[in-house]
């Protein structure tokens, strides 16, 4: 049995947080309870406690909620200065929230034990570029949690702060990484146990490897290829990407392609590609796969839907459509 927790875009009071039960064995999909929340695009979640976040101006941007047998019980909220917060993540060891604005263009760190907030650490405002316009859309810590990559889909660049108790500071040694204009640095991941991390273009559809100095923080730019097969030749756009809980193979999402692009891991990090796979809807806006490697999880959020599909971490290869979750403009999904 597996606890899904799913949440999309809508307004109150629609239940746009909700966990729900996948029955392997019978391929099943049960609701279990859902929580009203104005556009919850994403969550990170630590044992029982998630914290999720709101796009919407007027609304407190983040939360935090317990959860058990009974449902969503809100914990705490958390305002701050920047606008469009459009991800988040979290570090038991700084007991640090971490956020990237995308509509402000400013980055912020923010206290946090046991679901209550602690108040702003840090808030940072990213140079801004063309039409004195600045974009952070994803925040990654490194495999050791030592440096915080910002990427910046508007200027091209990949930000780098030193990390110390949960406060940002500037990292003299490499403040950032500058990419091909045009690029469009959507999502960065970190190989679990590689030097390596692997970043998405929005705009290019091409996946960048980078290698990273663990001392210094210094990220080099060592592949770049396309998400796309060559035989496309529509209109799409990259979205997030995730590596196999074995760290054989990376999976990128192809907004517009519809597809999900495969790459098989080198020794050295860099990429083969392996294979592209239907998401059997349209727009996947997110995906991942279980912690196990069994199954990939699809948001589908023009189609309004999760789709879950059988994954063979062991060669690579994405399966038939197991079970298919109806969730409007679907936006977020991780086995809990």
């Amino acid at each position: 049995m597996y606890t899904l927790l799913i949440s999309g875009y809508g307004t109150v009071p629609e239940k746009t947080l909700k966990v729900y039960q996948f029955n392997e064995e019978t391929k099943s999909i049960t609701e279990v309870f859902g929580e009203s929340l104005a556009n919850p695009s994403y969550a990170v979640i630590e044992g029982a406690l998630i914290y999720t976040m709101s796009e919407v101006e007027d609304e407190v941007p983040l939360m935090s909620y317990k959860l058990d047998n009974q449902g969503f019980m809100r914990l705490a909220q958390q305002k701050f200065e920047g606008g469009g917060i459009a991800h988040i993540s979290y570090s038991s060891t700084h007991k640090a929230l971490f956020g990237a604005c995308y509509q402000t263009g400013d980055v912020l760190s923010i206290g946090v034990e046991k679901g209550q907030f602690h108040g702003v650490k840090s808030f940072i405002s990213l140079p801004k570029g063309e039409g004195d316009i600045s974009r952070a859309h994803c925040v990654q810590l490194d495999a050791k949690e030592e440096y915080l990559y910002v990427t910046n889909i508007h200027t091209d660049k990949i930000y780098c702060f030193k990390v110390d108790q949960g406060t940002l500071h500037s990292n003299e040694a490499f403040e950032a990484l500058q990419l091909t204009k045009g690029i469009g640095p959507r999502d960065i991941v970190f190989h679990p146990s590689k030097s390596v991390a692997y970043i998405t273009g929005e705009y290019s559809n091409q996946v960048t490897v980078v290698s990273q100095d663990s001392v210094t923080g210094r990220l080099e730019v060592i592949q770049q290829l396309s998400a796309l097969a060559e035989e496309y030749t529509g209109e799409s756009y990259c979205a997030n990407a995730f590596v196999t809980p074995n760290g054989k193979y990376l999976f990128v999402a192809n907004r517009g392609a519809n597809n999900v692009a495969g790459f098989e891991i080198q020794e050295d990090g860099t990429l083969k590609v392996q294979n592209f796979n239907s998401v059997e809807g349209d727009w996947p806006r997110l995906i991942t796969c279980t912690l196990d490697g069994k199954y990939v999880l699809i948001c589908n959020q023009r189609s309004n839907e999760v789709v879950i599909k059988s994954l063979d971490q062991e060669v690579g290869e994405i399966g038939e459509v197991v079970a298919t979750i109806p969730f409007k403009e679907a936006a977020f999904v991780k086995a809990i």
